[in-house]
């Protein structure tokens, strides 16, 4: 019998140029809980979106992308905010 397990994961992220990992992630949300627009991209790229302050960004897992690589969230105009970044995973266990 298989059973599938899902584990949730949150960071949190309150400097400019902080990082998160996307690898082997099924969805994940970028919610900026902060007063900054958070910048999100890919490490060392160029910015993907901006997300306004008391927003959120959700990118689910049946959007068809296989997640992968590092993020990170630089903020507008300020050297501190505060974003969290919540992630799922799932595993398949057999008993």
């Amino acid at each position: 019998m298989r059973f599938l397990k899902k584990k949730i994961f949150v960071d949190t992220l309150k400097n400019s140029g902080e990082t998160f990992d996307i690898e082997g992630v099924v969805s994940f949300t970028v919610h900026n809980i902060g007063n900054s627009t958070a910048l999100l991209s890919y490490k060392g790229e160029s910015t993907l979106m901006e997300i306004a302050p008391k927003t959120a960004r959700e990118f689910p897992g049946d959007s068809g992308y296989n997640y992968t690589g590092i993020m990170q969230i630089k903020f507008k105009n300020a050297h501190t905010g505060l974003v969290e970044v919540i992630k799922s995973t799932t595993t398949t266990d057999e008993f």
